[in-house]
């Protein structure tokens, strides 16, 4: 009888445990660049995705690497997004004019579009996410993102 008791209780604490556990972030945002070393590509997975019917913006602050980005459609300008992104060894910010946005219900989308990243290499999170054009290198990038909105 005290098994069972024990395994009852057990089994309870792993489902209070997974309950409390957080989820992993259904989001992701992708920046791909050639550089001198070839393609290189950074993803970062948000924990804050804000949205409404313009598209969304968000951070990811509890996760590495962690960043911010926005995604906006513009009526008589189209689509607009940036990341910036601060991964173990690189700092990137990614602009573009020209995103291919999609807008619906829970989840925002951006198919594989064409920008401009200034990445600074050999950076470390103890260097701050200040980036001043001396110390960037401008590359063509692509940005790919799904996103589910909180």
């Amino acid at each position: 009888m005290r098994r069972r008791l024990l395994a009852a209780a057990v089994v309870a604490v792993g489902f209070a445990l997974a309950g409390c556990a957080p989820a992993a972030s259904p989001s992701t945002i992708t920046v791909t660049w050639t550089g001198p070393d070839g393609e290189e590509t950074v993803t970062m997975t948000p924990d804050v995705v804000e949205c409404d019917d313009t598209g969304a913006r968000g951070t990811a602050v509890q996760v590495t690497p962690q960043g911010t980005f926005s995604f906006r459609t513009n009526v008589d300008e189209g689509a607009r997004g940036s990341v910036g992104v601060g991964a173990d060894g690189v700092l990137v910010s990614f602009e573009s004019d020209d995103i291919d946005l999609t807008v619906g219900g829970e989840n925002v989308s951006v198919a594989s579009s064409d920008g401009e990243a200034a990445v600074v290499e050999g950076w470390k999170p103890e260097d701050g996410i200040v980036e001043s054009p001396d110390d960037a290198t401008r590359y063509p990038a692509t940005v790919t993102a799904s996103m589910r909105c909180e």
